[in-house]
């Protein structure tokens, strides 16, 4: 199953405060000092928001779809804000399975633009699972 999933990272928090503002709720968020595996500590602010998960990964395309359809949502929200997408990174993460050899994600041409226009990156991470155990 995807899950994709909105990162932003940056020397200050008002991207946070106003996705915050607009009844989002972060999956994750962090400032300057903050712990994470273990022994790091964050430099910067930034947050995860999750835009879609929990989908059957047959359905890898509708997903792209329906996250695309949020970062629009999104978007126009932080426009009447001052604030924009820019500078964040949109990453599909792809969960593995023995049984399949290989996955791929595809964006079309229109839909990278639109990332582009965006201003947002864009990641694929792929996470490898164990077997079923029945």
């Amino acid at each position: 199953m995807p899950n994709i999933v909105l990162r932003h990272s940056s020397d200050s928090d008002r991207l946070i405060a106003a996705v915050e503002s607009l009844g989002y709720e972060l999956e994750r968020k962090w400032a300057p000092g903050d712990r994470y595996l273990k022994s790091r500590t964050h430099e910067t602010y930034g947050f995860n928001l999750c835009l879609v998960s929990d989908r059957d990964e047959s359905l890898l395309t509708e997903c792209l779809e329906e996250a695309l359809y949020e970062l629009d949502d999104l978007n126009e929200g932080l426009a009447t804000t001052g604030h924009s997408l820019q500078g964040c990174s949109m990453d599909i993460g792809v969960f593995g399975d023995p049984d399949t050899f290989c996955r791929s994600v595809k964006l079309s041409a229109g839909q990278c633009a639109y990332l582009g226009k965006l201003g947002v990156d864009f990641e694929t991470s792929f996470y490898p699972s164990s077997p079923s155990q029945a």
